[in-house]
């Protein structure tokens, strides 16, 4: 079998909706994995509680999971099928989009992304992989490490930490796929979005 980490960034406002996720966790199809939950008490944000995900993880893949969000059951089956067929280090799905306004998961407003073959310049132009779902190769993320809010090594105008991530392995040379189906459920509530960061709960 083949070990896949399962990174989720916790806040402590958050621990209904972390049984949620775990409960999404637990009815995957691949049962080879191992979940690591970090949780943020001191306010450092999401990307350094992926960064010590990461540290502790073990797998030969790993995959980050918001701790407001949902896996669907073949989540981590389906993505590693895409990776052992197209040996793509980073395998990354579509998802489906819940929220105050929309109860029940739906297409989201991204649908325009959904089974457009990955495109290196899109990517480098503007954050366009969704910062959770995807599975990547553990051994190069951990070689790598996650890039934190503001990292030099791109500037200010490279916004999200995790299309700083992405960033980082494709100039590493990771090869990148993107698996046309929607695998996990994406929280979408307005103020309750924190966005990684440890000033916003």
């Amino acid at each position: 079998m083949t070990l896949i980490s399962i990174v989720i960034a916790h806040i402590p406002p958050r621990e209904a909706m972390l049984a949620e996720a775990l409960a999404s966790v637990e009815a995957q199809t691949h049962a080879d994995r191992e979940v690591i939950v970090v949780t943020d008490v001191d306010r450092r944000g999401a990307w350094w509680a992926k960064n010590e995900g990461v540290r502790q993880s073990h797998g030969d893949w790993i995959t980050f999971l918001d701790d407001d969000d949902q896996l669907l059951p073949d989540h981590l089956a389906h993505l590693l099928a895409c990776a052992m067929e197209t040996g793509a280090d980073v395998v990354y799905p579509h998802f489906y989009i819940r929220g105050d306004e929309w109860p029940e998961p739906h297409e989201d407003g991204f649908a325009w992304l959904f089974g457009l073959p990955f495109d290196e310049e899109r990517v480098r132009a503007s954050s366009t992989i969704p910062g959770g779902g995807s599975l990547i190769r553990g051994s190069l993320l951990r070689e790598l490490g996650t890039p934190q809010l503001g990292d030099p090594e791109f500037g200010p105008e490279v916004y999200y930490d995790d299309w700083a991530m992405y960033l980082r392995l494709l100039n590493a040379g990771a090869k990148f796929v993107h698996l046309a189906e929607r695998l996990y459920v994406w929280r979408h509530w307005g103020p309750g979005n924190t966005s990684g960061k440890p000033d916003r709960w």
